[in-house]
């Protein structure tokens, strides 16, 4: 500290002395003689050693250029943004972006979709490319070779002092980029020139100082290109973020909610409660539903342990909710590199290298319920308990138990992504180029505590009771307890690798630009390029039902690019670009877009093209059948003429399994999209923009809808088959199926004004769904899943979504506050979760049609302080006023039942500490 009060001095002198020599320097020049003979001056022009390569690629062209054209609607996030909003990384402040929603997050990990926070522009997952530097990364390594494709790219794969800006196009641009491409591009652009040594300290608090994170950001560099002739980054982060449980957030993880529905009181309980408990529970029956259910620790109505009353039984349900893992454990390391070397007055030569590997562990808690029948003698132990508490042996009655109390099982998700690039840019002959090679790779692994097969833990050969140490609660201190826990804890495997997968990516490419001709002292632009890669993808299973598959395949691409100034100050732009796959065949998709300023306070733009989705490697893979589902459903006429032709018949127990499958017959998606939008600046500092889009689908690549074939059975007898013992079962493999349509419109404000306090930012965005609707077959009506959950999609469509801000800039502080808003939507009732809420003052079982979901919305703060010239301190909280997220039973999985992860949060009030040091 002493030095620097001692360099603080040093900079006060200075400016003392500056000060007082400008008065002297006045004096001295008015004493100057006036004869006196200056020397001559000779002034020489010599040419610069080195020539700054200033043109740059922008999100959705391929045209090297000074600036961003606006002709696209591109929004740009820098990495100042990043750190005032108080986030800690790139996902959480990108998808809390109202162009952003439901996209992949560690909260919603399952046993595939699981290890990456992944991008989704106007919340279509599949639609959404993500690059660094304009080049492709390779996806997320386990994907699956059945069901929605899990491919994309995890935000957070690049510390985020290496991170420059974030473009974001809102706008397909398959004609540009290629598959992936149909609703939007997500650029995250790296730092290059930046001298000096860096360091950032972060430390997280959430509420009750539950789920505690920190981070460590350093990053040094050297040499700047124009100058130097050179120039090299590094950027290195280590995070760690403990585990949020279910019990740290009991609002979010009740087990049961109290809801009001048509004006009644009901109860709705999640899926994964449990009857067994480890202390004395009895039951009339060794499988739900149960018509009697009593247990020992259900006391006066009341349940210890945060455990669930069973409606209408003197007993107590198990609630694992409360230990399983609401957001994960996270270790995470991240190292960027990347440098430039002048080849020469007009090549510079670059390379890139990222590297980053996180684990990811979650509390699972997949206890089974286990059961044992009470003998019917007298002497049977747990006979006389069983008639205390109303059951007849002699009609059966079982002791239930589960080693749940003795704590959650657990998994774990590694990831490793890396990433190498080296190439040359520069210009020859009047072109400015660009080319590189390139490799990239994602490893995923799944992880979990498995279970041996249950002990003999007292019981006969007929599976009855013999072992009256059951009897007693396992959290008791009896030697009898202590031997239960030893043999249950035994049960318990170590943690086991159930599947790994790769998706490898390594090419070539090579683009170049230059002026072809002018128009009204405008230049025509041209670009045209080539791209060559390999992509390939595999995934080893070691346990479990995930089918093991190895693919690959070779892309080769050309596309060209013009753009044509127009008078009146208008502008066009178009491209095509032709793929080639070597497993599926051509596909070739053009764009045309345009601008037009009629007024210099108005610019009026519109785009149209189509786009396409190559299937994922890992879903053309023919692999094993595998069980997807398991589906309960009535034996109609049409069911029983189905199965009568396949010679079977109708399940007995109404229940049907679901096969599925990859395909190598998958052909791509196609897609459509247009847009509409202006900008409206009726001064430099006051602008308004508003862009209306719509995308439209073909040739969806899904499973087929296993609700569609049970309705029609008949016209779709294609999917039903009989297996090897005799059942009718479904098998529904990928296939392109049906269409899906999207619109709205984007919107946002900026204003921006000097005052006397600072200069005052204030402004909003926000996306407005108009349209959401898909088909679940070729031929089906269409079915909207805006502003209501889809059990076939597994998300809902938010009609609104805004953000607004206020911010204050001065000399050395920074104030900001905002405002995220998501709008209220129907969250699909109990048909699309699953639950069976039963009415209060009836105790029937009854069906929510639609539960309505309130607008959810959270305000933030941060200030900020520039403390001297090299520190700066950042304070932020997130959902200040502690706001609850709002009860939502449409994401409902073992892991989460009452919130949607997707569209709110359950960190509660989180304060965020920052601190930057530059050497």
């Amino acid at each position: 500290m002493n030095g620097l009060f001692a360099i603080r001095r040093m900079h006060v002198w200075g400016g003392l002395l500056c000060c007082a020599s400008a008065p002297a320097a006045v004096v001295a020049q008015t004493m100057v003689p006036a004869e006196v003979a200056y020397p001559s001056v000779v002034v020489r022009d010599t040419a610069l050693e080195f020539r700054q390569f200033d043109k740059v690629e922008i999100t959705g062209s391929s045209i090297l250029r000074k600036a961003q054209t606006q002709t696209l609607p591109v929004q740009v996030v820098t990495r100042a943004d990043i750190q005032r909003s108080g986030k800690q990384s790139i996902a959480d402040y990108l998808q809390n972006l109202p162009v952003m929603f439901n996209g992949f997050s560690p909260a919603t990990m399952g046993a595939v979709k699981s290890g990456f926070s992944g991008a989704s522009v106007h919340g279509l997952q599949t639609g959404t490319l993500v690059l660094v530097n304009g080049r492709r990364l390779a996806n997320y390594g386990r994907q699956a070779s059945s069901g929605l494709d899990n491919g994309g790219v995890d935000l957070n794969a690049l510390p985020l002092s290496a991170i420059d800006r974030i473009e974001i196009l809102t706008d397909g641009a398959s004609s540009v980029y290629g598959t992936d491409a149909q609703t939007g591009v997500v650029n995250i652009i790296t730092r290059t020139d930046r001298p000096g040594f860096e360091i950032t300290a972060d430390h997280r608090m959430p509420d009750e100082q539950k789920g505690l994170g920190s981070r460590v950001d350093l990053s040094f560099g050297q040499g700047v290109l124009a100058k130097d002739g050179y120039s090299w980054y590094v950027a290195a982060d280590v995070s760690r973020q403990q585990e949020l449980l279910g019990r740290d957030r009991p609002y979010a993880a009740a087990g049961r909610y109290l809801v009001q529905q048509n004006g009644q009181d009901h109860w709705a309980y999640g899926t994964a409660l449990t009857a067994a408990q480890t202390s004395p529970t009895l039951a009339s029956s060794r499988t739900a539903p149960y018509a009697g259910l009593w247990n020992a620790d259900f006391q006066n109505g009341q349940c210890p342990n945060g455990n669930v009353p069973a409606w209408g039984k003197t007993a107590c349900l198990d609630n694992n909710y409360l230990d399983k893992g609401l957001y994960p454990e996270v270790d995470a390391a991240r190292l960027h590199a990347q440098g430039q070397w002048r080849m020469g007055a007009d090549i510079t030569a670059f390379a890139e290298l990222s590297w980053q590997q996180m684990e990811q562990r979650r509390a699972y808690n997949a206890w089974g319920q286990y059961a044992a029948q009470i003998g019917q003698t007298p002497d049977s132990p747990g006979y006389d308990l069983a008639l205390a508490q109303g059951f007849d042996p002699a009609q059966g009655a079982w002791l239930l138990y589960s080693g749940s109390q003795l704590g959650p099982t657990n998994r774990r998700f590694d990831l490793v992504t890396r990433r190498l690039v080296t190439g040359l840019k520069g210009q020859w002959r009047d072109w400015n180029f660009q080319t590189s090679a390139y490799f990239s790779a994602n490893t995923g692994a799944l992880w979990f505590e498995g279970f041996r097969p249950y002990p003999n833990l007292g019981l006969d050969p007929q599976g009855r009771l013999t072992n009256p140490a059951l009897l007693s609660p396992l959290s008791s201190n009896t030697e009898a307890a202590s031997v239960l826990r030893n043999q249950l804890s035994g049960m318990v495997m170590p943690m086991t690798l159930s599947n790994r997968g790769t998706n490898r990516l390594q090419g070539v490419d090579l683009k170049a630009s230059r002026a072809v001709g002018e128009i009204d002292g405008q230049d025509v632009l041209l670009a045209f390029g080539t791209d060559w890669r390999q992509e390939k993808a595999d995934l080893e299973r070691f346990t479990g039902a995930v089918p093991s598959y190895n693919g690959q395949r070779t892309v080769w691409a050309q596309f060209a690019e013009l753009q044509v100034p127009l008078p009146h100050q208008a502008e066009l732009l178009a491209s095509l670009r032709n793929d080639r796959y070597s497993d599926f065949g051509n596909t070739t998709h053009g764009k045309v877009s345009a601008k037009w300023v009629p007024h210099d306070q108005w610019l009026l733009r519109g785009a149209w093209g189509t786009g396409f989705r190559a299937p994922a490697v890992a879903q053309m893979q023919e692999t094993e059948k595998v069980l997807t589902s398991a589906l309960d459903y009535g034996c109609s006429a049409e069911l029983r003429s189905a199965a009568a032709a396949l010679g079977t018949q109708c399940a007995v127990n109404n229940r049907y399994f679901v096969y599925s499958q990859g395909s190598a017959q998958l052909k791509p998606e196609l897609s459509t999209q247009w847009n509409l939008g202006a900008r409206f600046s009726p001064s430099r500092n006051n602008t308004w923009s508003l862009d209306y889009w719509r995308v439209d689908v073909r040739d969806v690549i899904n499973t087929f809808s296993a609700n569609v074939v049970m309705a029609h059975p008949l016209r779709y007898i294609n999917s039903l088959e009989r297996n090897a013992n005799g059942q009718l079962q479904l098998f529904t493999p990928m296939i392109n199926v049906g269409k899906t349509q999207t619109s709205g419109v984007d919107f946002s404000w900026a204003f921006r004004r000097p005052t006397d306090w600072g200069q005052l930012h204030l402004g909003l965005s926000g996306t407005w769904l108009l349209t959401s609707k898909y088909q679940l077959a070729d031929g089906e009506p269409f079915v909207s899943d805006l502003n209501s959950y889809s059990s076939y999609t597994s998300w809902v469509m938010p009609k609104l979504k805004t953000r607004w801000h206020a911010g204050l800039h001065q000399a050395n502080w920074q104030w900001l506050a905002t405002i995220s808003h998501v709008g209220s939507h129907d969250d699909g009732g109990s048909r699309g979760s699953g639950i069976n809420p039963i009415e209060v003052s009836t105790g029937q079982a009854v069906t929510f049609e639609r539960h309505r979901v309130p607008a959810w919305w959270t305000l933030d703060l941060m200030v900020a302080h520039q403390w001297g010239p090299k520190t700066s301190l950042r304070l932020g909280i997130e959902n200040a006023l502690n706001r609850r997220a709002p009860l939502d039973f449409g994401f409902t999985t073992s892991f989460n039942y009452g919130t949607n992860p997707m569209l709110a949060n359950v960190w509660g009030r989180t304060v965020n500490l920052s601190m930057t040091h530059r050497f």
